[in-house]
């Protein structure tokens, strides 16, 4: 049986459950506190490009995620807050992450929808 698309969504969020979240206020002391953890955006290249969270670096779902983010080698253990625009490509990918043995993966409470609209600090 092979699944694809939502089936295979499904399958990984109810195998692995969803990744915590975190607020958008202790990001930002974290970033600004100067230790942040890897902000792993897993939006489209051209949706990075539009204003992403300083110092985030993108890895979308949509193109080969799990060998992409591998080839960034951090540790297992390195906190990883995953972002995407309003949630489901963030809690997809935290999940394969999880599954693939890191072990601190977190979304951002409100994704990028959220933290757009409060103004908090964006590159392009």
């Amino acid at each position: 049986m092979r699944l694809h698309g939502i089936g295979f969504l499904m399958l990984v969020l109810m195998t692995t459950g969803c990744a915590p979240g975190i607020t958008q206020e202790d990001l930002l002391k974290q970033i600004q506190g100067g230790s942040p953890p890897l902000l792993l955006d897993v939006r489209t290249e051209r949706e990075f490009k539009e204003g992403h969270l300083p110092g985030a670096v993108n890895v979308s779902v949509a193109d080969n995620f799990r060998v992409r983010f591998e080839k960034l080698g951090p540790p297992k253990d390195r906190p990883i807050i995953v972002i995407c625009e309003h949630g489901p490509r963030a809690s997809f990918a935290g999940s394969v992450l999880k599954l693939s043995g890191y072990t601190s993966v977190y979304n951002l409470d409100g994704a990028m929808k959220a933290w757009k609209k409060n103004k908090l600090p964006l590159e392009m």
